[in-house]
């Protein structure tokens, strides 16, 4: 295992802290803008709590780099943080991964057998890449290398499998509903979105995988950058699909009364309201 340098250290600091800052400043924003919003316009509350806690791990990553760089630069002071650094990576990644899962779990009316495999995948996959599945009887460390580098292909099966799923999902709701032209615009717009922050997770995860698989010493420059990225993502779906939620709420009313239009009008703006508000 190739160890980092304090030059690689500094320069995945550099490039973790830009990336953070922006990131901060879209996760503060995405708080004002749900704060604004009426209750019942704001995201699902599970959706807020899973990305505040991939705030936290983000800015606990960055921490943990700080304390390296810290401990590397001065031989008097030893890592106070040891791998949990190593670990927020995966954690990072599979929290990101959850949400992709949640919003299709929203968008199959909730049929958690759909999602069970990428769900699954996802959270077998940070098991593995992690020391919680260490093998002690192994002492070459083969066995532990293969199921590490197995954790990784799980992650990657899981966001490959969630986005499919997630386009399947809107493309059934578009059908199973009327839309007028400008409700299908904006269901296409909120697709390309999802599709869209997918892709690039999916593109960081690959990437990763790549400079962890030949244990290149930049690994630790991507890895740095690919945990912020994936809170990156998360925030940035928020902000981009909060952007098509002002379709009129009047679900009880046209119910009572049976009037069609406008309970599609109302079904629609639920699911923009809980499926994709994420």
């Amino acid at each position: 295992m190739t160890l980092p340098t304090p030059s690689t250290l500094l320069l995945g600091i550099a490039v973790e802290s830009t990336i953070w800052g922006g990131y901060a400043i879209l996760f503060l924003f995405a708080l004002v803008f749900c704060y604004r919003r009426r209750v019942d316009e704001r995201p699902p509350q599970a959706v807020l709590v899973m990305s505040a806690l991939l705030f936290v791990a983000c800015a606990t990553h960055l921490i943990c780099g700080l304390d390296a760089i810290w401990a590397a630069t001065d031989v008097g002071v030893q890592a106070i943080t040891g791998s949990p650094g190593d670990t927020v990576v995966p954690f990072c990644n599979t929290l990101g991964l959850l949400i992709l899962v949640y919003r299709c779990w929203l968008l199959w009316d909730k049929q958690t057998w759909v999602v069970f495999p990428a769900g699954a995948a996802a959270l077998l996959g940070f098991a593995l890449t992690t020391h919680f599945t260490y093998v002690p009887s192994d002492p070459d460390g083969v066995l532990n290398t293969i199921l590490f580098m197995f954790g990784h292909t799980l992650l990657l099966y899981s966001n490959l499998s969630t986005a499919p799923l997630i386009a399947a999902g809107l493309d059934r709701l578009s059908h199973r509903i009327s839309l007028i032209d400008k409700e299908r615009a904006s269901l296409l717009s909120t697709l390309a979105v999802l599709i869209e922050c997918g892709l690039v997770q999916l593109i960081t995860q690959a990437v990763y995988f790549l400079f962890v698989l030949l244990d290149h010493p930049l690994k630790y420059v991507i890895g740095g950058a690919a945990v912020q990225i994936y809170g990156f993502t998360a925030v940035l779906g928020i902000l981009r699909t909060l952007g098509h939620t002002k379709l009129t709420n009047m679900g009880s009313e046209a119910m009572e009364e049976g009037r069609d239009e406008e309970v599609d009008q109302a079904l629609m703006r639920a699911f923009f309201m809980e499926g994709m508000s994420l």
